[in-house]
């Protein structure tokens, strides 16, 4: 079924959160509260110097005074309602302060100029990739968060991530209900930026260079190729990074070990099992496969290989001999056997003496893992389950 042009079902109005105006969450508790605790965070990282203010014509002088640029923008709080279509029981109150990109100007009163570089894609195929080798014997995978991912860059290490100049000296304004009491006789009042804050028109590739940098420092290096995707070999891990979404799989006795090594240079949540864990909108489980199911799949790869062996044997009969042999059906089925038997009674070639009969044949690897193998199989099989608004794309 196609849906008609600029037809949107109430699915996909779900997936947006509803926007709540300042004035109106500053006198819901709940909102206020998301609020409130976005402010303190960043208050005590501290994300600006407050003791640092200044008028801005004060500000905007020196820039002129010594030709040197300076970027002036807003701080705002925004406030969303999620799952708002739904009964109020469901309701959270989304706070986040943000750093207005729009509205960025100059000491001359100009619009800043960004670049539009972003940060590195993740690719789905990746994180499959991550999901099996998470499933192979003596393996695990496990998630972790960034905390505050963008903010726990400085804008000072911009100039060795991005270059010098690429993001000038940057200050910010902040609303009046966040003005200390001692600062009631400076006329417009800003103060110097000091962390990546959401919202700047360059934190996700800050973000992304920063965390590259750390990441790497603990031994991982870059895979060709693939963005935001790193291997470990001594370590013989892989680490997916989809912005502040951490994905890493490998050996299970690796894990921990590399954990506490990467929360010395970034602060992550506790990491936790792929298993029952939704990362990037799909939840994925552990679940029990058959022995039925097992036995299909190796019988069917035990087919694809034995013809794939019985193939090349003739190829190589036929190389090494004047008199090419002729292909000798050896399947199991009867069925296809008997359609393909001769009409005539004539007696059926023998197989060249170079290529071993079937039944004389060594066993191949499929064979081989079900003759070693217990009387329960040891296969980890999950299965995928997309949640929230992957749901509903």
């Amino acid at each position: 079924h196609i849906a008609e042009a600029g037809w949107a079902s109430e699915a996909f109005w779900a997936m947006v959160h509803k926007p709540i105006p300042i004035p109106l969450a500053l006198n819901t508790p709940l909102a206020k509260e998301a609020l409130d605790k976005e402010w303190k965070k960043l208050d005590g990282l501290p994300a600006w110097d407050l003791s640092r203010v200044k008028p801005r014509a004060e500000v905007e002088a020196r820039g002129k005074r010594d030709k040197v640029t300076i970027h002036f923008g807003r701080v705002t709080p925004i406030c969303h309602l999620k799952n708002s279509e739904m009964a109020s029981m469901y309701w959270v109150y989304k706070g986040r302060i943000v750093f207005r990109g729009d509205i960025v100007k100059d000491e001359e009163g100009m619009h800043a100029v960004f670049s539009e570089q972003g940060p590195s894609a993740s690719h789905m195929a990746s994180t499959k990739f991550l999901d099996i080798i998470a499933r192979f014997p003596g393996n695990d995978g496990e998630d972790s968060d960034a905390v505050g991912a963008y903010t726990q860059i400085t804008l000072e290490q911009a100039k060795e991530l991005l270059g010098i100049g690429v993001l000038p000296e940057t200050w910010v304004s902040l609303p009046p209900d966040r003005h200390p009491k001692s600062w009631a006789g400076i006329k417009d009042p800003v103060v110097p930026l000091i962390r990546n804050l959401y919202g700047h028109p360059l934190a996700g590739l800050l973000w992304d260079k920063g965390s590259q940098k750390l990441i790497m420092s603990c031994g991982f290096e870059k895979i060709p190729g693939w963005e935001s995707l790193y291997v470990h070999r001594e370590m013989k891990l892989f680490l997916g990074v989809y912005v502040d979404d951490f994905h890493m799989a490998g050996k299970a006795g690796s894990l921990k070990p590399m954990w506490e090594k990467l929360k010395k240079v970034l602060t992550l949540d506790e990491a936790v099992p792929f298993s029952n864990n939704t990362y990037l909108g799909c939840t994925q489980n552990d679940v029990n496969i058959s022995e039925a199911a097992v036995k299909a799949k190796s019988d069917l790869f035990d087919s694809i290989d034995r013809d794939k062996t019985r193939k090349k044997d003739i190829a190589e009969a036929a190389n090494n001999s004047d008199d090419p042999p002729e292909l000798v059906d050896d399947s199991d089925s009867e069925a296809e056997a008997c359609a393909k038997k001769p009409k005539n009674k004539a007696k059926k070639k023998a197989a060249p003496k170079n290529i071993a009969p079937k039944k004389n044949r060594p066993p191949n690897k499929h064979q081989k893992h079900a003759a070693n193998s217990k009387a329960k199989h040891d296969i980890r099989a999950y299965q995928y389950k997309m949640e929230g608004s992957a749901a509903s794309c």
